[in-house]
């Protein structure tokens, strides 16, 4: 059967589905399952919808409806009515006058809708259910009825107000007294839930929430309301009055929204908002890290202590702009404290501990700007003020943020940050890190090899005697930097070396790295500027590097030199060798030892000396110098000889009867094993690559090895000079 519409003839009609009155339109049908419309209109009419989601309307004078099974929409309008929404989730409205809604055990999730001053309007529950089957509570400016699974939901019941105002006047019930519901009871104020997650919602009236168990989120509405999370991790949110919000155990969020609220998160780390009004903030023992945060001028707020958290525990210091309170492992951080200043700015006004004293927290006091670590690993950071940091003990990480601020490693390899603004850091002893970052720093490693990073502006190195072996960084153009050595380092205790583009500045067995030093370049390219002597001695500039920091001497034991991206000079002196040029057109000496010579990129002079050496001109257009007798020199290997490229000079002083010449003359130069007449003195064995020198060009004196070819090379005199 199709949905169909009734309506009635004016009079009191009777429209159900066992009997319809003779007029009512369409003739010979009745209300069936589907979901119908009917209309009374005039007169005492009788309306059930039977099963489907029926819409009923009784319109003038006392009506009967009843909206039968599934979700109905009943509307007395006027005259004094009996509505029964039935089975299903149905919507009722009275209308005018004293209309009476009626409820059973099966009756659903109902919403009852009705007028101010509309008649003296009641509920009636039946199916043998009493008052003590009912629990009654208000949301907002509703009032909720449960019943098993039941529930009667009257709309707006004190939007007006109690009283005469009510919408609804009372509930009854087969047996017993009926309930005023004009007049609101304060167990209706109280609810407590079940241990699961729920969400409740207050009363425009003073509510107790209790969440218990679970995640809870309660609302307070209106009205100075009382909310308690219990366990879980709870979500309470006071609205307006003066609420009192108690997250419990576990990590809670509280907001007090309007108006002064009290606030306690309880154990666990909780975030606490108090919002508008003066707001008090409570925590005891083990209250966990907690969070607060405050509107400016948002009224006079208050920390209280209680009982338990002794005042002589209690540690306060700045973080950022946050402010900090500490009882031991416990914390409550103000977010934003001195975001926009001090004074009538701050977020928090007053601290009072638990023996009564207060501390006001709108201006900041010396000592919250001092932090001390401790033995351990620690991770301290500074204020937006200045502030000094002391790590003690322990690998610390020290984070100075913005701000002039001091900060103290010592013991322990450490990592310093100095932040924005004039930072003084010391590394302390041991191998640390410090980063000047923004701001002219002063930089101190302290003992032990440390990695110093200046950042921008004009940084100072410092360094006393005994400092290790450390490393500054610099950017090219961000300020003039200075190298300083204390009283107890002279100008002449300090050596410079340029080392591939670093520049190495040496006190002993100390040395200061300065990384990149030149790597873009001289001058204004330089990375630190200068070198100052705090005991008088000149300044060095450092822009440019002196000829004497090309030049490198070994000592009597094997060394290992390196180059640097200028024309370097290399003396290994005594010992087994190591040098090597790097960039520019350096020369390299081995001196006594067998020595091992990398010419690198660039025009270089290899001159092995005496013992055999192993010479590598590398790139450009290398000179491999022979200038010891070859009778004493040894027999040199060189690795790399390009024909046409690189050239052998010979000194003639030790290579007697070789004239002097840019070219060797090619009477002097032969092809093969053994010298072929008299002036045969250079001969080259093409097959084994090893050059010979003759002392008599006819072979009666046996001729001398000085050096071996790596590769297969072809020579001739035009590969050879002679000085």
């Amino acid at each position: 059967m199709k949905m169909a519409t009734f309506t009635g003839t004016g009079s009191a009609d009777r429209i159900t589905p066992a009997s319809v009155t003779a007029g009512v339109t369409p003739a010979g049908v009745r209300p069936g399952e589907d979901a119908d419309n009917l209309y009374g209109y005039a007169g005492n009419d009788t309306l059930d919808g039977g099963g489907g989601a029926d819409y009923l309307a009784g319109g003038a004078d006392n009506d009967r409806l009843n909206g039968g099974s599934e979700n109905d929409s009943l509307y007395g309008e006027s005259g004094v009515d009996d509505l029964t929404g039935g089975e299903g989730n149905d919507y009722l409205a009275g209308g005018t006058e004293g209309d009476t809604y009626r409820f059973d055990a099966a009756s659903g999730v109902d919403r009852v809708v009705e007028g101010v001053n509309a008649g003296a309007d009641a509920l009636i529950v039946g199916g043998g259910l009493k008052a003590a089957n009912v629990k009654i509570f208000i949301e907002n400016d509703d009032l909720r009825i449960q019943f098993g699974d039941n529930e009667i939901f009257v709309e707006d019941q004190f939007a007006s107000g109690v009283g005469s105002s009510a919408r609804v006047e009372e509930m009854r019930f087969s047996t017993g007294a009926p309930i005023d519901l004009t007049t609101v009871q304060s167990a209706w104020l109280t609810r407590t839930g079940t241990g699961r997650n729920e969400t409740m919602t207050g009363s425009i009236f003073a509510d107790t929430l209790s969440g218990a168990g679970g995640r809870d989120t309660l609302y307070g509405g209106v009205g100075d309301d009382r909310l308690l999370g219990g366990s879980g991790d709870d979500n309470l949110q006071g609205g307006a009055g003066v609420d009192n919000l108690d997250g419990g155990s576990e990590n809670d969020v509280l907001y007090g929204g309007a108006d002064g609220d009290r606030l306690t998160g309880g154990a666990g780390d909780d975030y606490l908002a108090g919002e508008a009004g003066a707001d008090v903030y409570y925590f005891s023992p083990d209250f966990g890290r907690d969070q607060i945060s405050e509107a400016v001028n948002g009224g006079a707020d208050l920390i209280r202590l209680n009982a338990g958290v002794d005042k002589a525990d209690v540690d306060i210091w700045i973080e950022g702009d946050d402010l900090y309170i500490s009882d031991g492992d416990d914390s409550v951080r103000i977010l934003d404290q001195f975001a926009t200043g001090v004074g009538a700015d701050a977020r928090v006004e007053t601290l009072q501990h638990s023996d009564g004293s207060r501390v006001s927290l709108k201006s900041v006091q010396s000592a919250w700007l001092v932090r001390e670590g401790s033995s351990g690993n620690d991770n301290v950071s500074g204020s937006i003020f200045n502030d000094t940091l002391n790590g003690a003990g322990g690998s610390d990480v020290l984070s100075g943020g913005v701000g002039a601020d001091q900060l103290n490693g010592g013991v322990g390899s450490d990592t310093l940050y100095g932040g924005a603004d004039g930072d003084a850091l010391n590394g302390g002893d041991e191998d640390d890190v410090i980063y000047g970052d923004a701001g002219a720093d002063l930089l101190t490693g302290g003992f032990g090899d440390d990695y110093l990073v200046g950042g921008v502006d004009n940084d100072v190195f410092a360094f006393s005697e005994g400092f290790g072996r450390d490393t500054v960084v610099e950017s090219v153009g961000t300020g003039t930097d200075s190298i300083r050595f204390t009283p107890d380092i002279s100008g002449a205790d300090v050596s410079f070396r340029v080392i591939g583009d670093d520049l190495v500045v040496s006190v002993g067995e100390d040395q200061v790295t300065i990384q990149d030093q030149y790597a873009a370049g001289t001058g204004a390219q330089a990375r630190v500027e200068r070198v100052t002597f705090q005991d008088g001695s000149s300044t060095v500039s450092l822009t440019t590097p002196n000829a004497a920091w090309l030049t490198v001497n070994g000592t009597a034991a094997g060394d290992s030199l390196d180059g640097s991206i200028f024309n370097d000079k290399l003396n290994g002196l005594g010992g087994a060798d190591y040098l090597n040029g790097a960039l520019g057109a350096d020369t390299l000496s081995g001196g006594t030892g067998a020595d091992t010579l990398y010419g690198g990129e660039g025009a270089d002079v290899l001159s092995g000396g005496a013992a055999s050496d192993l010479l590598y001109g590398q790139g450009g257009a290398d000179v491999f110098r022979f200038d010891v007798d070859p009778g004493a020199a040894g027999v040199d290997y060189v690795g790399d000889f390009v024909q046409g490229t690189d050239r052998f000079s010979l000194e003639n002083a030790n290579f007697v009867g070789i004239t002097a010449a840019a070219t060797l003359s090619a009477g002097f130069f032969r092809l093969g094993t053994a010298a072929g007449d008299a002036n045969d003195r250079i001969i080259y064995d093409a097959t084994t690559r090893s050059l010979y020198y003759d002392p008599d060009g006819t072979g009666a004196a046996a001729q001398v090895q000085f050096a071996t070819l790596g590769g297969a090379v072809t020579l001739s005199n035009t590969d050879f000079i002679v000085t």
